[in-house]
């Protein structure tokens, strides 16, 4: 379908979505990604999200310059950009009204499981999702109706944590396991730079 080609909204945020260290998609069970690139070619895996919560998927890799022979490519060049999945959370399913409601403003990935992503909404809600597999996860959304959430981030340090902003300047951590949040800040909006 031309609707999973491209995004067909403006597109609001790139973010890096790597394996674990020695893992590759095979690993992962990703079936929908293509084979592991050999040790010949490097590649990085990149995810795209629309404000209209579509997301994609997609490999940078690095081959052998095929001349100008390969559409891929730019003239002698030497990436080449792949999508290797796409899906919409919002599609199908229980949560299918929110999609005709519902924009997001951020992605972000599990650093310890990549299989796992969260999504930033205007609801002021934060979806919890898995790309493959089928998982259910709990909680499936964090926070409560309110100010739009603007920005998104799970910690590297302190691993099951997940930071989010807001319009209003509100910042709250959630644990991954409570839809809750276990701290909340408010005024940030008032700090001058």
């Amino acid at each position: 379908s031309p609707r999973k080609d491209n995004h067909l909204s403006r597109v609001v945020r790139i973010v890096p979505n790597e394996s674990p260290v020695g893992t590759t998609s095979e690993d992962e069970g990703d079936l929908s990604s293509p084979p592991a690139p050999s040790s010949s070619s490097s590649s990085s895996k990149f995810a795209s999200v629309d404000e209209n919560s579509n997301v994609s998927i997609w490999i940078a890799v690095q081959v052998p310059s095929s001349g100008d022979t390969d559409p891929g490519l730019s003239p002698r060049g030497s990436v080449k950009l792949v999508r290797s999945a796409w899906f919409c959370p919002f599609e199908t399913g229980p949560d299918a009204d929110l999609s005709l409601t519902a924009r997001t403003s951020d992605i972000c990935f599990n650093p310890a499981d990549p299989n796992q992503y969260f999504l930033a909404a205007d609801t002021g809600q934060i979806l919890r999702g898995a790309r493959f597999g089928g998982e259910t996860l709990f909680p499936r959304y964090y926070g409560r109706f309110g100010p739009p959430v603007t920005s998104l981030g799970v910690s590297l340090l302190a691993q099951g944590c997940l930071l989010s902003g807001y319009r209003d300047g509100t910042v709250r951590l959630f644990t991954m396991d409570s839809e809750t949040p276990a701290a909340e800040w408010c005024g940030f909006i008032d700090i001058q730079h």
